[in-house]
């Protein structure tokens, strides 16, 4: 199945910084993908979430079995290591 639409999940207390990086990568994806992000309805949901038992700059990217994919990093640093996954 092709995807044409996503949809980003940011975790509840999401600071600006991480929220810049979402932003970012959205735009870098749009850019090479055609692709568009939505905020509801999508083929693909990626929940993005920070998890501090991954340690610092640490990452996670797992499949789940509804078929979204979990990207998760144990600070905004790793956050971002695992999107450039």
């Amino acid at each position: 199945m092709a995807v044409r639409s996503i949809s980003l999940g940011l975790p509840k207390r999401s600071s600006a910084t991480l929220k810049r990086i979402a932003s970012l990568w959205k735009m870098e994806v749009a850019r090479r993908c055609q692709v568009v992000f939505t905020k509801g309805r999508s083929d693909l949901f990626i929940a993005l979430s920070l998890e501090s038992d991954l340690g610092e700059e640490g990452f996670m990217v797992a499949e789940r079995r509804d078929g979204s994919i979990s990207i998760a990093g144990g600070n905004e640093l790793g956050l971002l290591y695992g999107l450039g996954k």
